[in-house]
């Protein structure tokens, strides 16, 4: 999880060059979890539109577990960026766009 400010948003385009622009890119509005979801081949990007964010990641000893190991609350601005094969959990105050990135 990469959690950071939409100005610097472009300096991890060496991690996803799609990064650079996001104008143009497809996204969804996120809808509150239930549970962690994962994506296996594209990162996903998660930018509050208005309200804030809770963002967590989880890092697991045991496949059954559901222990959440960090939450972070992002607000208007900042931007949360789980890689592929990072399970994630989001719960959105507000419209929150989510991005699918290759």
């Amino acid at each position: 999880m990469i959690i950071d400010t939409i100005d610097r948003l472009s300096l991890y385009r060496n991690l996803v060059a799609s990064v650079s622009s996001l104008d143009g890119l497809r996204y969804s509005y996120a809808a509150d979890m239930d549970g962690f979801d994962v994506d296996e081949r594209m990162c996903t990007l998660f930018i509050p539109q208005d309200g804030s964010a809770s963002v967590a990641t989880g890092w697991r000893e045991a496949d059954a577990s559901n222990d959440v190991t960090g939450v972070v609350r992002i607000g208007e601005g900042r931007f949360a960026l789980f890689l592929p094969g990072e399970r994630f959990v989001v719960r959105c105050d507000g419209r929150c766009r989510r991005y699918a990135l290759e």
